[in-house]
Order: C-alpha cells, then structure tokens, then sequence
C-alpha cells in the first residue's frame, strides 16, 4: 500500500469515526444536548430573576449581559469535555476501542474524530443558550469576541478530555499487560 493510499484511508476513517460521534450526539439529543440547555435557562432564571433586580448593572452592563459569556462559557466546556471523555469510556466498555486503535489513524486523527461530537455538543447547546437569552441580553453585547472564546474553550476542554481519557485508557492496558486484574 502506498503512502498517498494509506492518507487517503486515514481521511476516510477519520470522516467516518467523527461522523459516528456526531450522529451519537444529534441522535441522543434529549439526552446530549437539551439537559445543559435547560440548565443554562435555569441558571439565567434564577440568577437573573433574583440578582438582577438587587443587581441592576456591572461594569456599566446589565446584570444578564454581564453573567451570560460566562454561561456560554461554562456550557461548551463542561459539555465538550464531558462529552469526549464518555465517549473514550464508552468505547472501551463496549469493547470496539481495540478496532479504533488498530486502525491506521493517527493520533491526531483519533483525538480529531473524538472531538467532533464533544465540539458539536458544546457549540449546539451554547447558541440554543444565546438565542434563547438574546431577547434579554443584548446591550454591550460582543459576539466576535464571545464566538472566539467559545471556539478556543471548546477546543482546549475537549483535547484535554481526549488527552485524560487516552491517558486513563493507556494505563489501563498496561496494568492488564502486566496481568492486573481491573474490577469491574
């Protein structure tokens, strides 16, 4: 097999296992996606509803506009590393974690593929945030900013979970090499 037919199967495998991830989040969305939306409405309800009106501006911003990119913020990350990090485990109980790694994909192209679904995750259940908080927070508003920091903190929490979860995982194996017997 040549190199540029190996790249091309790398390519293909890499589309394929990022396109199961996507598919497992938007397929099991009552279960991926709605849960942290309606934890950030309820963050907005509650602390918006009882702070705001004791809190009327911060910084020169109203209090909702002010609480809202941390939200966002604190959405991606907690969903797009909780997201990689289930799906690494979910591989390994499962038992086709030996077939990923067997195939000829990279490292990169593993951590790519399983960062797919948690980036999708994070992204899908932020915007339907910011939508839904947009008729309330809106003065001093900066989506550029906001955009570029959800990207960047997406990215970082699901490498991270990737690089953990690999990690976890590649002790695990050597444990079982050495003949420890994991519990179950």
């Amino acid at each position: 097999m040549s190199t540029a037919e190996l790249r091309v199967l790398q390519r293909r495998g890499t589309l394929a296992l990022a396109g199961r991830e996507t598919r497992r989040v938007l397929s099991l969305w009552t279960q991926t996606i709605l849960p942290p939306i309606v934890t950030a409405v309820l963050f907005l309800a509650v602390f918006g509803g009882a702070l705001a009106s004791r809190i009327h501006r911060v910084e020169g911003l109203p209090y909702l506009t002010f609480i809202l990119p941390g939200l966002l913020v604190m959405t991606v990350a907690a969903q797009s590393f909780s997201n990689t990090s289930t799906s690494l485990f979910q591989a390994k109980n499962e038992g086709y974690i030996e077939d990923v790694l067997n195939s000829p994909l990279r490292a990169r192209q593993l951590a790519l593929a399983y960062m797919s679904g948690g980036l999708l995750r994070g992204f899908a259940a932020a915007g339907a945030v910011a939508l839904l908080a947009a008729p309330f927070a809106r003065e001093g508003a900066q989506p550029a900013i906001t955009a570029a920091a959800l990207l960047l903190t997406g990215v970082i929490f699901s490498t991270l979970a990737t690089c953990v979860g690999g990690a976890v995982f590649a002790a695990a194996v050597a444990l079982v090499a050495r003949g420890w017997r994991l519990k179950p």
